[in-house]
Formats: C-alpha cells, sequence, structure tokens
C-alpha cells in the first residue's frame, strides 16, 4: 500500500531518530567506564531497518556503520530459528571477518519489534581495548593468524528476552585479562541500546508502524538521490593514486595499495586491482574493513547533505581482489587493519580532491590527505591502583587535517575515520593508567609547507610510573615512507 508523507511530519520524525540516537549514545558514555567512550568519543550507534540496511547514526566511528548491516544480517541467517530472535535479545559481535575492522571492536545488536514483529535494529559498538589476545590490549604486531587475536564472537546471546545470560558474561569474563572492562562495556552499550528502543517504540506509537517504516524507506531514497545529484554536477573521469607502506607488523617489508576511480554520470567505481597480496603479519583488513573506509570517506567529502545511510553505497561499486591486504582470506591476522584504513581512506581522498579541483562549484572543497605517519601506543598490565588493565593512549587521535586550496590544515583536531572524536584529557588519563605527561605539545615542523599548509602533529612525552611492570606495544606505519602523500 502507498502512504503518503507529510513533509512537515517527514522532517520531525527524522529530527527525532537523530535526537533519540544521540540520547543512546550519551547513555552509553554516561554508564560506561572505559576512556574509549567517556574521553575519546569513539563510538558508534545506529538505526537499522527490518532487513539490516542503516536508517541513520549518531556514529562517531563512521568505519563501523557499513559492518553494522553485516552483522544484523548474519544474525537474521544464523539464529532466526535456532536459538530464534525474542524482544529483548542482545547479541555479542565482534568478528571482524563479518564488521570490521579488527577484534576489539565489538557491537551489542538488538532488534526492536512492534506488535510482535521484527520491526528495526540499533547497534552500540565501541572498541573493548584487552579481548584476550597473545598480547594486552589485542592489538599486537606479532599475530600471524586471527587466532592470536583474542576471542571473537559471531553473534553471542548476552541477553534473552530481556534478562541477562550468565553464562554468557561467564564466559567473556574468562576469556580476557579485564573481565571488569568488558562486563562494563557490554552493560554501557545494553543500557543505551534500551534508551534507544524505548524511544523507538514512542515514535512508533505516536506515528504507526506503516508510516515509521515509510520514512526509514524514504531517508534511504533521498540519502542516494542527493548522491547521485551531486556525482552528476562534477566532471566525469578517471583518477589514480598509489600509497606504500614499509611494514608489515614482523619486518620492515615494502607493499603498496592502487586505486583507480571513475566517475560516469552519477555512479563511482573504485577499483583496488594491484594492490599487493595479503602479508605474513597483521596489517591486513577484511573486505567489511574495506566498505566501511570507503562509506567513510565518501561520507565526509562529497555526500554530508543528508543522513548517511544505505543509500550512498548505492551509488558505488567497489572491485579488491581476493587475497590481497585490503580483502584478505581468513585466517590472517588484521588486528592492524586499522592502519590500513587510515591508506585507503587516504587513497579515495586523494582522487576525490582531484576530481573536486577539476569542478569550478566545489573546488574550495579539496583537501591534502589527512593522518598521515600515524602510531599509537597500546599497553597491558597492573596499573596504579594494582588492577589488571589493558588499554590505549588515545593521543594518537589528533591528527593534522591536510591543507586545502584556501585554507591550512586543523592542528591536532582531525581524525579521518572517527571525524567527531577527541584525544582526550592528560590528567584523565592519569587518573586511571599508570603514565604521566611530561609534555603534550604540537610538534614543531610537522605539517606539510605549502602555500596553505598540512596541520601539526602532536609530539608527546609519556614516563611510566607506580606499577610494578606493564607491556608497551607501540604501533604504527610510516617511518620509511610518507602515508600521507601531498595531493599534488
Amino acid at each position: 500500500m502507498d502512504i503518503k508523507i507529510d513533509p512537515i511530519t517527514y522532517e520531525v520524525v527524522k529530527h527525532k531518530i537523530w535526537q533519540n540516537l544521540w540520547e543512546g549514545r550519551a547513555t552509553m558514555e554516561l554508564v560506561s567506564g572505559s576512556v574509549v567512550v567517556t574521553e575519546a568519543k569513539e563510538v558508534l550507534y545506529g538505526l537499522y531497518d527490518g532487513a539490516g540496511s542503516i536508517v541513520a547514526s549518531s556514529a562517531g566511528l563512521l568505519v563501523h556503520i557499513t559492518g553494522g548491516e553485516e552483522m544484523i544480517r548474519n544474525i537474521i541467517t544464523w539464529y532466526s530459528e535456532n536459538p530464534g530472535i525474542y524482544d529483548g535479545d542482545v547479541f555479542f559481535f565482534n568478528d571482524p571477518y563479518v564488521g570490521g575492522v579488527h577484534v576489539p571492536d565489538a557491537a551489542c545488536i538488538a532488534p526492536f519489534f512492534y506488535e510482535y514483529k521484527l520491526t528495526a535494529w540499533l547497534v552500540a559498538l565501541f572498541h573493548t581495548p584487552e579481548m584476550g589476545a597473545v598480547e594486552p590490549s589485542s592489538m599486537m604486531p606479532n599475530a600471524t593468524e586471527i587466532f592470536h587475536e583474542g576471542i571473537r564472537c559471531p553473534g553471542l546471546k548476552i541477553m534473552e528476552k530481556g534478562k541477562e545470560r550468565n553464562d554468557s558474561y561467564k564466559l567473556l569474563q574468562r576469556m580476557v585479562r579485564d573481565p571488569g572492562g568488558i562486563t562494563l562495556d557490554c552493560k554501557a552499550r545494553v543500557a543505551s541500546l534500551n534508551v534507544g528502543k524505548r524511544r523507538l517504540k514512542e515514535l512508533f506509537d505516536k506515528y504507526g508502524q506503516p508510516l515509521m517504516e515509510e520514512i526509514f524507506k524514504q531517508m534511504i531514497i533521498d540519502s542516494e538521490k542527493v548522491a547521485r545529484a551531486k556525482l552528476k554536477k562534477l566532471p566525469d573521469g578517471i583518477w589514480k593514486e598509489v600509497i606504500y607502506g614499509d611494514h608489515d607488523g614482523q619486518r620492515y617489508h615494502r607493499w603498496k595499495i592502487c586505486l583507480t576511480m571513475e566517475k560516469k554520470e552519477d555512479h563511482l567505481t573504485l577499483d583496488f586491482t594491484g594492490t599487493d597480496p595479503q602479508l605474513p603479519g597483521p596489517t591486513n583488513m577484511s573486505k567489511q574493513g574495506l566498505v566501511g573506509s570507503v562509506f567513510t570517506v565518501l561520507c565526509t567529502r562529497l555526500f554530508y547533505e543528508e543522513h548517511w545511510n544505505k543509500g550512498i553505497l548505492n551509488v558505488v561499486d567497489i572491485i579488491a581482489p581476493e587475497k590481497s591486504l585490503i580483502n584478505c582470506n581468513w585466517p590472517a591476522a588484521l588486528n592492524m587493519s586499522v592502519f590500513i584504513s587510515g591508506n585507503v581512506m587516504n587513497l579515495l581522498h586523494s582522487c576525490i580532491s582531484k576530481m573536486l579541483s577539476a569542478s569550478n562549484e566545489f573546488y574550495e572543497d579539496q583537501n591534502a590527505t589527512w593522518m598521515g605517519n600515524f602510531v599509537a601506543l597500546f599497553w597491558g598490565g597492573l596499573n596504579q591502583y594494582g588492577m589488571q588493565m589493558g588499554s590505549i593512549l588515545f593521543d594518537c587521535l589528533a591528527s593534522g587535517q591536510g591543507a586545502g586550496s584556501v585554507f591550512d590544515g586543523v592542528d591536532t583536531g582531525c581524525f579521518i575515520m572517527t571525524p567527531e572524536v577527541i584525544a582526550g584529557d592528560v590528567e584523565m588519563y592519569e587518573s586511571i593508567m599508570p603514565f604521566m605527561y611530561l609534555c603534550k605539545r604540537q610538534a614543531p615542523d610537522s605539517a606539510g609547507p605549502g602555500k596553505f599548509r598540512g596541520g601539526a602533529g602532536l609530539e608527546i612525552i609519556y614516563k611510566v610510573h607506580k606499577t610494578p611492570g606493564i607491556k608497551l606495544i607501540p604501533l604504527g606505519l610510516g617511518k620509511k615512507t610518507s602515508m600521507g602523500p601531498g595531493l599534488f
């Protein structure tokens, strides 16, 4: 049956959905004790339709929006008959071969039933640092297969019909070094899902199920329309870019990722043919991680006018060679895929900016790549209170933005895959981790030069203190090859 949507009602409901998602996200922040959420704000909270297509999100973590779709679709396929999907269920999912990007990125997923019909899904996701890998914090350069990287759950029920499953929580707690951390992380996600379902029910009660489902469809249609209309305004053509890496997690080893972007009328084709085969270490990425990386750049660089949802992916084809480092085969290690993701984003970012530079209307939207030579510090062990922890220092999120055609890049304020995140507060990190900051400052001469310069990066000195011992795991790429090439 055709349902007409009043335009005013449509706009009101769209904004109410957005507001409700932000309330769910805020709930996650209030309940969680993790610096990932409370300090870095590196979270995803998304609304998906009954079939698992993304409708809207309050994402800081854009790279995981499309992964949420795949997790939901697999839950429907795998578990509809056994053990069944019921009102009040919550599924724990962190398999990067299904949802990308790596094992610590854990989601809690809840079905939304209205009048006994499965009508929508909600996804709450953020990084749980300690997932029981061979090294603390579940990020380790010595991994050679996925089994080294921690527990992977393909939709473990932690709530069933509104009740906690003690067996599932006990399993998670016994598999990691920080059982309190993974428990509180799950409870924070579940609390946010409860708020989201309650607010969604209020909308369905007020406007009715047929109209709400039609609005979900229209939101996806509108995002696709906006994307296609904008592409038609841009010149047709082919643009190419190559980025080289210098390490595979095991040794210095040069590798490359290639991209050919073709724009024709209202469609994009992204061809990664020529990219090197998958690597023996953890510097690989799953196909779903690739899709999420592409989606992130399309949202932030091209199609920022409407909601970021399934409609945007409808205008692009992605060609990724199998057994390559951007589409690796199970059981390849991939805990460092966040670095590969950054490189894929830089490639696409650069090709899009070159396309924008050929347009009079959008010329000033171009800018050079972000997050060139990226490093992060992970750690595990006893903190200053004698508690077992595994975590990350999120100063790595404060990277410099690439320069634009008419502006300097932002200093220490951007992270391309999670554009809303912040680096966090020094005093807060010091209060729960066995570190002191001797300095945290913008590094002199760290920006790319030019008429308009790139943004500066950070320079930090940490001191480990008041702990009998911790294990530090510095991870990064770009010592020998620049991974943030200039635009021209």
